[in-house]
């Protein structure tokens, strides 16, 4: 007992298991037998089942909000859903206390009756024993206080309660036994202490022990770790590795319930009080309670598999035994027990092979393609029929053989034979399993039981690394940089390399300075990427990988159509037997080949350019010329300019953002901003002081909301009159309010068709000098122009990479001349038409390369007709004349005034100063015009 909890925090499920067990076993003694006060028994009664009750609610409080999705409108109804949230909380507690005052009320009627149950003494000893460390139970639910907190004042606040619970497991402990429970305490606590404080160099261990085992754990429940469905041991993990041990405890189960007054050892009770404890009661009690336990817990993860099999494989060793002994070796003789043994298991083999080929012929798997006999004439045809009829006529001779055994030894006998058989060969099957995933596929994503791993892109680039180390500063001197993403396992394969460089998740121009090597995970590609630009290599590989989850979301439906269609069913197969997923790759369209596999978590290798010319100059390539860095066209003009305020922080409250796309002036130099994520739109003073905000969620296409609700609203624009047009992105509409957030109009809906009407994820709007309202359509690839009342006037563009054509149009600005300009991301430049939708000129802008949902920018023209752009993705604004110049830029990533982190949406004001809706940090920030 004490080992088990120094190796493991699921000790306490142990813990509890065995003490349940042991308190059915107390509960039955004492309800057999007589006691001299009737009424006392009764409230014993009465305690344990409200006990039982608010166990189950324990129980389901694990995975279940009884209340949470609960809706009420008045009062007296919240605090009724409040009083039976704290009851739901409080069901463990309520539970023990229930319990202990039963067993307080057995220890007064009948102390000394008890004396001769064994069961009283054992629980006696793990109770008294466990009872001090179910300390971060009462600290959280009883005190509402951390058990995991260690300053000064939590460690005052838990002690108090362990010293409480300390003292009350020995004072049960001594009126049980002074002498034997110190024994027993003073082994228990020995082992404990030796190996909590690491041999008595660690003494915050026993802080960890008692209060940090329990407190962990519980905590790691509310945080699911995996998120894995209900059925993850039922139907994935057991099926695919422990269907032996599964296969047995069903044999013991069936054997248990038919035989079970016929094998003692499956008794729950003997006539004498002192007999051993019921084995394999206890077993299957053993095995029920884990399942359901693991089923209930937030945390499932495939190494927890081994606590549900570890109960099942004693529970098969028993069920087999039996199978085994009923074969009468003595009697039929070892000699023809041998020879039966052999013919049956050729014939099962044989019987194998037809089935795995007579199956998919019957049933016409297409995907089949091998092994099926009859199909033709060809050499490899011909061969798989030969195989099938050599394999019908052996199990001919083999069931004649077998007839010929049966008269020789009996029916009877040959059946528990085949039974052996069958159990053996499911060993040899799972041992098949164990050597396939441990030793074949050890380094591949294929295995269910490898939950989170990492791929051999690790090695490749630490290989890499090394050589490009030695070869240029002949040891393990470069400097490399490296981020919180692939912190693991990089912080340990870079132990030795003393000037790495860890960046976290902000990136900066210093860290990069003199790096020729960088490692960086998809998380923070655009934030390296816009820093390195185009002065090195990239090389992409995976990191991690996780099993495929396909079997998340199954139901009923799911399971029957995997059952009874074929071709899903010999993709089931393939992936239960050999590990293989190209035939469900092939019906689900995924590509399930290693190189692409679906569920990973990729890195980026960057090697400078300069560095590689000159290591490849070394090598073989010894007429190759340095790379030529690709120059920025705007590094003569970025400068570093600072904001002079801004405002917002992450929330739904007054004056906060949840990822706010765009920004527009209106007439008297208010700001309006689009609060993308919180579907409203929010108005403020030039200072940015709060005047109003309105919009709520409403998905009109699925009656969801109202017709003012908003779907996350990414664009919007003020005309002259005060008016403010949004675009509705996801409702694939514009919406027309007044200066105060009441709704004037709205027209669009979704569609890709030709009608302007028809839209598809709309992420700007503009207005013109003329009044024109220009939307970019953005999912039908096209600005759409209509006028303020919503009636249709011209498409501009159509799908396509050229002139005149769109791949993601967003930004879109109207200069003072009528000429519109375009930010045409996919493309990655800026497109200028007439005010009559002829295409003009453009130019290029490589900052906007990349397809991510994020990168999607906005436009600008102030009145000396400069362009201005967003660069969300390299986390800065960028300046051209009207011919596409470089005239200015400015930005970094971080959160001060001088950076960005996703930088969106933009406009002027009268005075030439720049709002930017700078997304990722959830604010907005101003510029003065000419302030750098």
């Amino acid at each position: 007992m004490a080992l088990n909890h120094a190796t493991k925090e699921v000790a306490f499920l142990y813990d509890a298991i065995w003490i349940v067990f042991l308190g059915l076993l107390f509960v039955r003694d004492n309800i057999r037998d007589r006691w001299a006060n009737i009424v006392l028994k009764r409230i014993f009664l009465g305690l344990l089942i409200g006990a039982i009750f608010f166990g189950v609610l324990a129980l389901m409080s694990f995975s279940y909000d009884i209340t949470g999705n609960t809706i009420a409108d008045n009062d007296s109804y919240d605090n009724a859903v409040n009083i039976l949230d704290r009851i739901v909380a409080g069901s463990g507690l309520i539970t023990l206390g229930l319990v202990g005052l039963a067993v307080t009320t057995s220890f007064v009627a009948r102390w000394r009756a008890l004396h001769s149950y064994p069961s009283f003494h054992v629980l006696v000893v793990i109770g008294s024993l466990v009872l001090p460390q179910l300390v971060a139970l009462p600290v959280r639910l009883l005190l509402g206080s951390d058990p995991l907190d260690y300053s000064s004042a939590g460690m005052w606040r838990t002690g108090s309660v362990f010293a409480v619970l300390l003292l009350i497991s020995a004072g049960i402990g001594i009126a049980w036994g002074r002498r034997k429970w110190i024994i027993c305490a003073g082994i228990f606590y020995s082992i404990y202490i030796l190996f909590f404080t690491t041999v008595f160099s660690n003494g915050g261990g026993l802080t960890s022990g008692f209060v940090g085992s329990l407190g962990y754990w519980m905590e790691q429940q509310s945080v699911e770790r995996g998120s894995q469905p209900w059925y993850y041991y039922l139907l994935v993990l057991i099926p695919m590795y422990e269907y032996l041990p599964a296969i047995g405890t069903l044999a013991g189960g069936w054997l248990f319930i038919k035989r079970r007054a016929r094998y003692m050892a499956g008794r729950w009770y003997s006539d004498s009080k002192s007999s051993d404890l019921p084995t394999i009661s206890y077993l299957m009690f053993w095995f029920l309670s884990a399942l359901t336990i693991y089923i209930l817990a937030g945390e499932k993860m495939p190494w927890l598999t081994v606590h549900l099999t570890l109960p099942m494989i004693f529970i098969a060793s028993w069920s087999f035994s039996l199978w085994f002994r009923r074969v009468d070796w003595v009697r039929i003789g070892a000699h023809k027990g041998l020879v039966v043994s052999i013919i049956l298991l050729v014939a099962g083999l044989a019987l194998f092979d037809l089935v795995k080929v007579a199956v998919p012929l019957v049933s016409g798997w297409s995907a089949a393609g091998y092994g099926i006999p009859f199909q033709g004439t060809t050499l490899l045809q011909l061969e798989d029929t030969m195989a099938f009829l050599s394999a019908l006529v052996l199990l001919i001779l083999m069931i004649i053989a077998i007839v010929f055994f049966i008269k020789q030894i009996g029916l009877q006998q040959v059946w528990h034979i085949t039974n052996a058989l069958v159990m053996i060969l499911i060993c040899m099957l799972t041992l098949r399993t164990s050597i396939v995933a441990n030793y074949i596929k050890f380094d591949e994503q294929t295995e269910f039981i490898n939950y989170a791993s990492g791929a051999p892109g690790i090695k490749i680039v630490m290989e890499q690394v090394e050589e490009i180390s030695r070869r240029s500063t002949d040891g393990l001197g470069i400097k490399i940089a490296y981020d919180d993403d692939v912190s693991w396992p990089f912080t340990w394969y870079l132990r030795n390399y003393n000037n790495k460089v860890f960046f976290g998740g902000e990136p900066s121009r210093q860290v990069f300075q003199d790096t020729p090597l960088v490692i960086a995970g998809n998380n923070n590609w655009p934030k390296v990427e816009a820093l390195l630009k185009n002065n090195y290599y990239t090389f992409e590989y995976i990191r991690m990988w996780w099993p495929m989850q396909d079997y998340f979301g199954l139901d009923l439906e799911r399971v029957v159509n995997n059952i009874t269609d074929p071709e899903r069913l010999a993709a089931l197969w393939d992936i239960w037997y050999r590990r293989d997923y190209t035939r469900y790759g092939d019906i689900t369209g995924v590509d399930y080949s290693l190189s692409d596999w679906p569920i990973v978590d990729r890195m980026r290798f960057y090697v400078d350019k300069e560095l590689a010319a000159k290591l490849w100059n070394m090598g073989a390539m010894t007429n190759m010329q340095p790379v030529p860095i690709e120059v920025d066209p705007f590094d003569n003009v970025n400068v570093v300019r600072t904001a002079s305020f801004a405002w917002g922080s992450n929330g739904n409250g007054a004056g906060e953002f949840e990822r706010p796309r765009d920004v527009a002036v209106g007439v008297h130099n208010e700001v309006y901003v689009a609060d993308t994520f919180n579907h409203r739109i929010q108005k403020f003073d030039k200072n940015g002081n709060l005047i109003l905000q309105w919009g709520k969620y409403g998905s009109i296409h699925q009656g969801e909301g109202s017709s003012s609700g908003l779907n996350e609203p990414w664009g919007l624009s003020v005309s002259a009159d005060g008016m403010v047009y949004v675009a509705d992105t996801w409702n694939h509409r514009i919406v027309k309010f007044d200066s105060d957030g009441g709704m004037i109009e709205s027209w669009g809906s979704f569609g890709d068709g030709v009608d302007l009407h028809s839209m598809w994820g709309p992420r700007e709007v503009a207005i013109g000098p003329a009044g024109l309202v220009y939307v970019a359509d953005t999912g039908n690839k096209r600005i759409s122009v209509f006028t303020q009342d919503g009636v249709g006037v011209r498409q501009i563009g159509k799908g396509g990479s050229f002139e005149g054509e769109f791949e993601e149009p967003v930004g879109v600005t109207v200069g003072a001349d009528g000429l519109i300009y375009v930010a045409d991301t996919w493309n990655a430049r800026i497109q200028v038409f007439t005010n009559e939708g002829s295409y003009l000129r453009e130019w290029p802008v490589p900052e906007w390369e990349g397809q991510s949902l994020d990168n999607k920018p906005y436009l600008a023209i102030d009145n000396t007709g400069r362009i201005f752009a967003t660069a969300p993705e390299r986390y800065r604004v960028l300046v051209w004349d009207l011919y596409g110049k470089p005239v200015l830029s400015w930005g970094n990533f971080g959160n001060d005034l001088q950076s960005f982190d996703l930088p969106t949406g933009i406009d002027l004001d009268a005075d030439g100063g720049l709002y930017v809706a700078d997304a990722d940090n959830d604010r907005v920030l101003y510029f003065e015009n000419g302030k750098e």
